[in-house]
């Protein structure tokens, strides 16, 4: 229940979000056009707002127990009229290997865990102080939602005989909300550095209990301006 309360929340903010940060009312007169490309109002005589653009970055990400992640995202991005922002929506992907070695003097035997994590994720996100072809550092807000899939397995090997032997596993999905606050910098030419904090709150996993997952990311993106 909650997941889906939480999923409707985001999809209403993907609605509203280019009419609210605009500050323009939809039913206003007939000479001001909306262009889903540019969600800022055109009256005659106005300069219109930037169109859309593209962006595509590579990441590295970790949470509380340091372990890095790999990722790839794209996005597209719409830019208000006469407003130094930009609405961003994107899907990210990143991907966690791991292998860990523990010794039981006690059970004379030694323990390989190994994990692989892979997080979906995709993100609306208000970028403030921000204006196209300017370099300048700029300020991210945004919510989204995160699926994740980990599988982990431990074997054992006992010391007298060296040979090793499956000793636990588990594997499961789990599903979320994404809260993202972050900083970046915007070169003239179209590239980004971003450093971000995304809260991943998982309602749905191993025990069916809510986990919160503090992460940190940095990032690089390339606009197509």
């Amino acid at each position: 229940m909650f997941r889906f309360a939480s999923l409707s929340i985001v999809l209403l903010v993907f609605m509203l979000l280019p009419i609210v940060v605009t500050g323009q009312d939809l039913t206003e007169s007939s000479d001001r056009s909306f262009n889903l490309l540019n969600p800022g109002f055109a009256s005659e005589g106005e300069k219109p707002g930037m169109a859309g653009a593209f962006g595509i970055r590579a990441a590295v990400g970790t949470d509380v127990h340091l372990g890095l992640g790999f990722g790839a995202g794209a996005s597209y991005s719409w830019f208000p009229k006469d407003r130094d922002m930009r609405l961003e929506l994107g899907a990210d992907i990143f991907y966690h290997h791991s292998k860990e070695e523990d010794s039981d003097e006690d059970y004379y035997a030694t323990y390989d865990e190994e994990t692989e994590l892979t997080i979906f994720a995709v993100r609306a996100n208000a970028l403030f102080n921000y204006y196209p072809g300017e370099g300048r550092a700029f300020f991210i807000a945004g919510v989204g939602f995160v699926a994740a899939n980990v599988y982990w397995e431990e074997t054992q090997t006992p010391l007298e005989t060296g040979v090793s032997r499956p000793y636990d596993d588990a594997e499961g999905t789990a599903a979320g909300n994404i809260f993202n606050l972050g900083v970046g910098y915007a070169f003239k030419n179209g590239l980004e550095l971003r450093v971000e904090a995304p809260m991943l709150v998982f309602y749905s996993q191993f025990g069916n209990s809510t986990t919160f997952a503090p992460t940190i990311t940095a990032s690089i993106q390339y606009l197509f301006l």
